[in-house]
């Protein structure tokens, strides 16, 4: 009687467990061609100078002189990959209409031994949750122009930080210099802020409740 209660009771308790957040990853492989990505991107708001980088390596068949892997595609930090380098600055921003929570993870390759990425996390009122400054590359000694990537020999670059972020942008120092991938955002939705149980999962628990009661009447008599 005594495990039939506590398995009762192990039932109700996962039953009210509140949902978990869901995660965003984004790899890009849908993407086919070297093209500027602006609008929407399966799910997340792109803007800025931002493209899908096609690798000319093996059978991807693109433009980009990358290699990664399996991987054919990534996110290129370019004014226009197909013209001449623009002085300044590059930036890509991504943004999520639910948020985002707890961390941003990345690969990013560099093509040059200087200082070339910084990343910056921002809530919904453009207040600073979060940055990193000053990611540096590595050249690549292998014939393609990027091949060295920041997770290559270990996890990915993550940055972390407290509240609730509406979007993250990325600051390449120099134009046409920095390719992103593999990004996996954790979904603010998704988590309420009391967890409400799954009617199938009460239901099972408190079916288990009216059996261990009707049992232990038929004892009594």
């Amino acid at each position: 009687m005594r495990m039939l209660s506590k398995l009762v009771a192990v039932a109700l308790a996962a039953s009210l467990q509140p949902v978990m957040a869901g995660t965003l990853v984004l790899d890009f492989e849908d993407l086919t061609t070297t093209k500027l990505l602006s609008g929407t991107y399966n799910g997340v708001d792109i803007s800025g100078s931002a493209w899908s980088a096609r690798s000319n390596n093996g059978n991807c068949g693109g433009t980009i002189s990358f290699e990664r892997g399996e991987t054919c595609t990534a996110l290129l930090i370019a004014n226009d990959p197909g013209k001449p380098d623009v002085a300044g600055e590059k930036s890509v921003t991504l943004g999520l209409t639910g948020g985002f929570v707890d961390a941003v993870s990345f690969a990013y390759s560099g093509k040059t031994n200087e200082k070339l990425l910084s990343v910056t996390i921002f809530d919904a009122q453009g207040g600073t949750l979060a940055s990193l400054v000053g990611l540096e590359g590595s050249e690549c000694a292998s014939g393609f122009v990027y091949c060295n990537w920041s997770d290559a020999d270990g996890p990915a670059t993550t940055l972390s930080f407290k509240g609730v972020a509406s979007y993250i942008t990325f600051t390449a120092a120099k134009d046409n210099t920095v390719l992103l991938d593999s990004l996996n955002f954790t979904l603010a939705t998704g988590t309420p802020p009391q967890a409400l149980p799954e009617p199938g999962s009460v239901a099972l628990a408190f079916g288990a409740l009216g059996a261990l009661g009707w049992t232990r009447r038929r004892t009594a008599r």
